[in-house]
Protein backbone atom coordinates (compact mmCIF):
# COMPACT_ATOMS: atom_id res chain seq x y z
CA UNK A 1 0.00 0.00 0.00
CA UNK A 2 2.99 2.25 0.83
CA UNK A 3 5.20 1.16 -1.73
CA UNK A 4 7.69 -0.24 -0.15
CA UNK A 5 8.64 -4.13 0.74
CA UNK A 6 11.32 -6.36 2.43
CA UNK A 7 14.06 -7.75 0.51
CA UNK A 8 13.83 -10.94 2.36
CA UNK A 9 9.77 -11.03 0.61
CA UNK A 10 11.40 -10.13 -2.48
CA UNK A 11 13.94 -12.54 -2.36
CA UNK A 12 11.27 -15.55 -0.90
CA UNK A 13 8.67 -14.40 -4.42
CA UNK A 14 11.66 -15.21 -6.54
CA UNK A 15 12.72 -18.55 -4.94
CA UNK A 16 8.70 -19.43 -5.52
CA UNK A 17 8.59 -18.60 -9.08
CA UNK A 18 11.47 -20.57 -9.75
CA UNK A 19 10.26 -23.42 -7.82
CA UNK A 20 6.87 -23.31 -9.17
CA UNK A 21 5.86 -26.44 -10.54
CA UNK A 22 3.41 -25.51 -13.11
CA UNK A 23 0.18 -28.18 -14.42
CA UNK A 24 1.21 -30.21 -17.46
CA UNK A 25 -0.41 -27.77 -19.90
CA UNK A 26 1.85 -24.78 -18.98
CA UNK A 27 5.07 -26.92 -18.11
CA UNK A 28 6.90 -25.34 -21.87
CA UNK A 29 5.95 -21.75 -20.77
CA UNK A 30 8.45 -18.95 -19.81
CA UNK A 31 8.72 -17.86 -16.55
CA UNK A 32 9.46 -13.94 -16.59
CA UNK A 33 10.14 -12.04 -13.38
CA UNK A 34 9.56 -8.08 -14.24
CA UNK A 35 11.29 -6.08 -11.23
CA UNK A 36 9.91 -2.50 -11.28
CA UNK A 37 11.57 -1.63 -7.91
CA UNK A 38 14.95 -1.02 -6.95
CA UNK A 39 17.53 -0.53 -4.25
CA UNK A 40 20.49 1.43 -4.22
CA UNK A 41 21.74 -1.52 -2.05
CA UNK A 42 22.90 -5.26 -3.56
CA UNK A 43 21.33 -7.90 -1.67
CA UNK A 44 23.40 -10.72 -1.92
CA UNK A 45 20.62 -12.82 -1.16
CA UNK A 46 18.46 -11.12 -3.68
CA UNK A 47 21.34 -11.55 -6.35
CA UNK A 48 21.47 -15.40 -4.85
CA UNK A 49 17.69 -15.88 -5.87
CA UNK A 50 17.54 -14.00 -9.08
CA UNK A 51 20.58 -16.41 -10.50
CA UNK A 52 19.29 -19.50 -8.86
CA UNK A 53 15.85 -18.41 -10.96
CA UNK A 54 17.94 -17.64 -14.24
CA UNK A 55 19.70 -21.30 -13.65
CA UNK A 56 15.71 -22.54 -13.48
CA UNK A 57 15.11 -21.14 -16.72
CA UNK A 58 13.27 -17.71 -15.27
CA UNK A 59 14.18 -14.17 -17.35
CA UNK A 60 14.50 -11.68 -15.27
CA UNK A 61 14.06 -7.96 -16.46
CA UNK A 62 14.42 -5.17 -13.82
CA UNK A 63 14.25 -1.33 -13.81
CA UNK A 64 17.57 0.40 -14.09
CA UNK A 65 16.38 3.01 -11.87
CA UNK A 66 15.39 6.31 -11.16
CA UNK A 67 17.74 7.98 -9.75
CA UNK A 68 18.84 10.54 -12.55
CA UNK A 69 21.73 10.47 -14.93
CA UNK A 70 23.73 13.07 -12.69
CA UNK A 71 24.70 10.64 -9.88
CA UNK A 72 27.79 9.19 -11.10
CA UNK A 73 28.43 6.03 -10.01
CA UNK A 74 25.19 5.35 -8.31
CA UNK A 75 23.40 1.88 -9.10
CA UNK A 76 20.26 0.67 -8.58
CA UNK A 77 19.29 -3.04 -7.80
CA UNK A 78 18.33 -5.64 -8.90
CA UNK A 79 18.47 -3.41 -11.90
CA UNK A 80 22.61 -3.37 -11.73
CA UNK A 81 23.07 -7.29 -11.61
CA UNK A 82 24.95 -8.01 -14.57
CA UNK A 83 23.04 -11.58 -14.93
CA UNK A 84 19.20 -9.21 -15.09
CA UNK A 85 17.59 -7.42 -18.18
CA UNK A 86 17.93 -4.09 -17.06
CA UNK A 87 16.01 -1.53 -18.18
CA UNK A 88 16.58 2.56 -18.54
CA UNK A 89 13.35 4.79 -19.33
CA UNK A 90 13.23 6.68 -22.78
CA UNK A 91 10.54 9.38 -23.63
CA UNK A 92 8.38 9.78 -26.96
CA UNK A 93 11.13 11.36 -28.72
CA UNK A 94 13.64 8.39 -27.71
CA UNK A 95 15.76 10.79 -25.44
CA UNK A 96 16.81 9.50 -21.94
CA UNK A 97 14.24 10.28 -19.33
CA UNK A 98 15.99 12.81 -16.92
CA UNK A 99 15.44 10.68 -14.04
CA UNK A 100 16.26 7.41 -15.73
CA UNK A 101 19.58 5.23 -14.58
CA UNK A 102 22.21 5.67 -16.85
CA UNK A 103 24.58 3.05 -16.02
CA UNK A 104 26.96 0.41 -17.25
CA UNK A 105 24.54 -2.36 -16.54
CA UNK A 106 21.97 -0.76 -18.93
CA UNK A 107 21.15 -3.05 -21.60
CA UNK A 108 17.88 -1.33 -23.17
CA UNK A 109 15.31 1.47 -22.75
CA UNK A 110 11.74 1.69 -23.04
CA UNK A 111 8.99 3.94 -22.89
CA UNK A 112 9.01 5.48 -19.37
CA UNK A 113 7.67 9.24 -19.31
CA UNK A 114 3.57 9.31 -19.13
CA UNK A 115 2.69 5.96 -19.65
CA UNK A 116 -1.14 5.56 -19.38
CA UNK A 117 -1.52 2.58 -17.01
CA UNK A 118 -3.34 1.35 -14.22
CA UNK A 119 -3.18 2.29 -10.73
CA UNK A 120 -4.32 2.54 -7.12
CA UNK A 121 -8.03 2.28 -6.34
CA UNK A 122 -8.74 0.45 -9.76
CA UNK A 123 -7.83 3.89 -11.70
CA UNK A 124 -5.50 4.68 -14.54
CA UNK A 125 -2.74 7.55 -14.25
CA UNK A 126 -0.39 8.80 -16.40
CA UNK A 127 3.02 7.69 -14.51
CA UNK A 128 6.62 7.72 -15.42
CA UNK A 129 9.20 5.83 -14.29
CA UNK A 130 11.15 2.75 -15.10
CA UNK A 131 9.25 0.67 -13.30
CA UNK A 132 7.01 1.85 -16.60
CA UNK A 133 9.73 0.59 -18.78
CA UNK A 134 10.54 -2.67 -17.71
CA UNK A 135 6.68 -4.23 -18.20
CA UNK A 136 7.75 -3.56 -22.08
CA UNK A 137 10.73 -5.51 -22.42
CA UNK A 138 9.40 -8.21 -20.17
CA UNK A 139 6.23 -8.37 -23.21
CA UNK A 140 9.06 -8.21 -25.79
CA UNK A 141 10.54 -11.30 -23.80
CA UNK A 142 7.28 -13.34 -23.93
CA UNK A 143 6.81 -12.21 -27.47
CA UNK A 144 10.42 -13.52 -28.52
CA UNK A 145 9.73 -16.79 -26.57
CA UNK A 146 6.50 -17.46 -27.92
CA UNK A 147 8.17 -17.38 -31.25
CA UNK A 148 11.24 -19.09 -31.14
CA UNK A 149 10.72 -21.10 -27.56
CA UNK A 150 12.36 -21.16 -24.28
CA UNK A 151 15.06 -23.02 -25.18
CA UNK A 152 16.19 -21.00 -28.56
CA UNK A 153 18.27 -18.34 -26.19
CA UNK A 154 19.79 -18.99 -23.15
CA UNK A 155 19.69 -16.01 -20.62
CA UNK A 156 22.26 -14.09 -22.26
CA UNK A 157 22.09 -15.19 -25.64
CA UNK A 158 18.19 -13.82 -25.36
CA UNK A 159 20.12 -10.60 -24.08
CA UNK A 160 22.24 -10.31 -26.52
CA UNK A 161 19.47 -11.08 -29.37
CA UNK A 162 17.59 -8.08 -27.86
CA UNK A 163 20.21 -5.69 -28.00
CA UNK A 164 21.02 -6.46 -31.72
CA UNK A 165 17.22 -5.87 -32.62
CA UNK A 166 17.47 -2.35 -31.10
CA UNK A 167 19.11 1.04 -31.96
CA UNK A 168 21.39 2.47 -29.95
CA UNK A 169 20.48 5.81 -28.38
CA UNK A 170 23.47 6.98 -27.33
CA UNK A 171 26.50 7.07 -26.95
CA UNK A 172 27.24 3.85 -29.17
CA UNK A 173 27.23 1.06 -26.93
CA UNK A 174 26.17 2.48 -23.99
Amino acid sequence: DNGSGSTAKIDEAIWKVADINLPEKYQDCTRIINMSFGSGTASKSMHDAIKYAISKGVRCVASAGNYGQNREGYKSYPGSFPEVISVAAIDKNKKAAYFTGKTDQVDLAAPGVGVYSTHKNGQYAYLSGTSMSGPYIAGLVALVETEYGSEQYSHEALETYLEEFTEDLGEPGH
